[in-house]
């Protein structure tokens, strides 16, 4: 979901050997993108316990990421619908799901909230990210979880406070 791949080959001409070797690095600098974020895949959703089942409690995994003040956007109980990330207004937050502007027009929160369990994907994007995204100094980006033939479900309790 919205990656940028690069493969940087350098090839010479060389003698025919049948010995292949295979190295690896870690690659420490992105410099393809001047984008700044950060991508919580399945495994990570599905295994990280998430009171209240609210996706946007992922976000506050992503280094700079906090919620916002309680009642500053529109919320149950108090609870903050937005985030501020990097020191940004959480009104400037941009929320897409399946690439789908999910907007609340008003308030500036999302206007779709999907189960966690129907999440394939999260990303946060802050900083200069691509155009294609338009708007806002945050993009919170979540990618639904393809159907399949079989049943499944899933099971959670909370006790109130």
């Amino acid at each position: 979901m919205n990656q940028t791949a690069r493969i940087d080959l350098k090839l010479s001409v060389g003698d025919m050997v049948a010995a292949r070797e295979t190295t690896a690095s870690v690659q420490l600098l992105q410099t393809d993108t001047s984008e700044v974020g950060a991508v919580i895949n399945n495994k990570q959703i599905v295994d990280l316990p998430l009171n209240g089942r609210d996706f946007l409690q992922l976000a506050r995994l992503i280094p700079g990421a906090i919620p916002s003040r309680a009642g500053a956007t529109a919320g149950q109980k108090g609870v903050s619908r937005s985030v501020n990330v990097a020191g940004a207004r959480d009104t400037s937050v941009a929320f897409l799901l399946d690439g789908i502007d999910t907007n609340d027009i008003v308030f500036q929160t999302p206007s779709v909230t999907p189960s966690v369990d129907a999440i394939q994907e999260f990303k946060l994007l802050a900083n200069a990210y691509s155009a294609e995204f338009g708007r806002g100094s945050t993009q919170i980006i979540a990618a639904l979880k393809s159907g399949t033939n079989q049943w499944h479900s899933t099971l959670f309790e909370f006790k109130p406070e």
